[in-house]
């Protein structure tokens, strides 16, 4: 293969990818949509309850397993691809079979009352969040593989499926709890099949489990602790409410906080886009700062706008979205803008770090999050409510934004003055 032929190739995977990202995210935003308005508030924010668990799961599998081979796998000798990835297959079945059979006897050995869900809520849900992580599994690896057509298929077959018959059992009003997630659960059944048909993984061998040992157990403590205290630090706060406040409570917030991750698919795409080029500039600090003002100005004019329209229309988007029930909740859009505007002005903040390879600092910051998280999530729910849910996701981005700044501020990569939008004429991105 030549070399014009391997830069079709790369271009065709990109857009493939891309537009598997579109089908994840759009069907995401759409289900979610289709539950809250089906489901009403107690029994969106029990599905939301089962997504909280699924995600905190697939930021661990994610850390000790997929992550580590997205870097790894690249780089290994054709020979011993095969069986690192063989090896990776067989301890992903594993570890998942054993995490649902420890949950199912946890689950078993609790007092009754411990546990607000019962054994016929408990198979589904288990079910659906096994065969996710499987699948998300399997589309990784594939998308490692440059096999990005194949993970496309796979991803749009799930969610395909699984978008119709949600629809029409909605349509026909016969749409529950239970059986939403027997048809999340089941629909990912055939791409998982059709996955591992294509992944051809062979018979399970112990040298190849050994292989993935050598491979991952550097990496995989130290991303592991990181990926825990990342997630707890944005997501301590949406658990606790749902634990304290209910299942209506904690559907309300996912709900805003699905509107409100339009956003995140622009930031992530952003990002994307300048990492590479910030990363270009990294030793020439005041380029690197000027390309990042230029950034941080356009993002503002595109995205503002936005925040500005959710908040000035909170009520009738969340009712449009949901249905009557979450009027009431309008505030929580006028909080969650407020966290977006953090999260927006910390964007060109990350992005630094990033470049400049600070990662102990990125870790040390979210651990910084997550301890407030802990230390004040009981008392400020207790006290206020959904407002101090609010409150404390608000104070954990500033306290994330605010040590990121004295790091940088340290290492004499930012002063106020150097980082104020007008100060120097911006350079364009290229």
């Amino acid at each position: 293969m030549n070399r014009q032929q391997d830069r079709q190739l790369m271009v065709s995977q990109k857009g493939l990818v891309l537009a598997d990202q579109i089908v994840i995210s759009g069907s995401a935003f759409a289900t979610n949509l289709l539950l809250a308005r089906g489901l009403g508030l107690a029994e969106y924010g029990q599905f939301s309850a089962v997504i909280l668990a699924q995600l905190f799961l697939l930021s661990v599998q994610q850390a000790v397993g997929s992550g580590i081979y997205q870097v790894t796998w690249p780089g290994l000798w054709v020979v011993v691809q095969k069986p690192y990835t063989n090896g990776l297959f067989w301890l992903q079945a594993v570890g998942l079979t054993v995490l649902l059979s420890v949950c199912a006897a946890i689950y078993a050995l609790l007092p009754t009352g411990f546990i607000p869900f019962t054994s016929q809520f408990l198979v589904p849900a288990a079910l659906a969040t096994g065969l996710f992580l499987f699948q998300d599994f399997l589309r990784k690896t594939l998308l490692v593989q440059q096999r990005a057509g194949q993970a496309m298929l796979i991803d749009g077959l799930t969610n395909g499926s699984q978008l119709v018959l949600l629809l029409a059992f909605q349509l026909t009003e016969n749409l529950s709890l239970l059986t939403a997630l027997w048809i999340i659960g089941l629909t990912f059944l055939p791409s998982v099949i059709l996955g591992i048909i294509w992944l051809k993984p062979g018979a399970f061998r112990w040298a190849h489990c050994q292989l993935v040992w050598q491979k991952h157990r550097d990496q995989g403590g130290w991303m592991l602790l990181s990926a825990i205290t990342q997630w707890l630090a944005g997501n301590f706060f949406i658990v606790a409410a749902g634990w304290s406040l209910g299942a209506a409570a904690l559907g309300a917030l996912r709900l805003a906080q699905y509107i409100f991750g339009l956003l995140n698919v622009g930031l992530q795409a952003l990002e994307s886009y300048v990492v590479p080029r910030a990363a270009q500039l990294a030793q020439t600090p005041k380029k690197l700062m000027a390309y990042l003002r230029s950034v941080l100005l356009k993002s503002l004019i595109g995205l503002l706008p936005i925040l500005i329209l959710l908040t000035l229309a909170a009520e009738p988007i969340l009712t449009l979205a949901g249905g009557s029930d979450y009027r009431a909740f309008g505030y929580v859009m006028y909080g969650l803008s407020a966290v977006y505007v953090l999260v927006l002005s910390g964007f060109p903040i990350r992005i630094i770090l990033r470049v400049r390879l600070l990662n102990r600092h990125y870790f040390a910051g979210y651990a910084l999050a997550t301890g407030f998280s802990l230390a004040t999530a009981s008392w400020l729910i207790t006290r206020y409510g959904l407002s101090g849910v609010l409150t404390g996701l608000f104070f954990t981005q500033a306290i994330l934004i605010s040590y990121w700044l004295l790091i940088l501020h340290r290492n004499g990569l930012f002063t106020w003055k150097s980082f104020t939008l007008f100060s120097v004429r911006p350079i364009r991105p290229e």
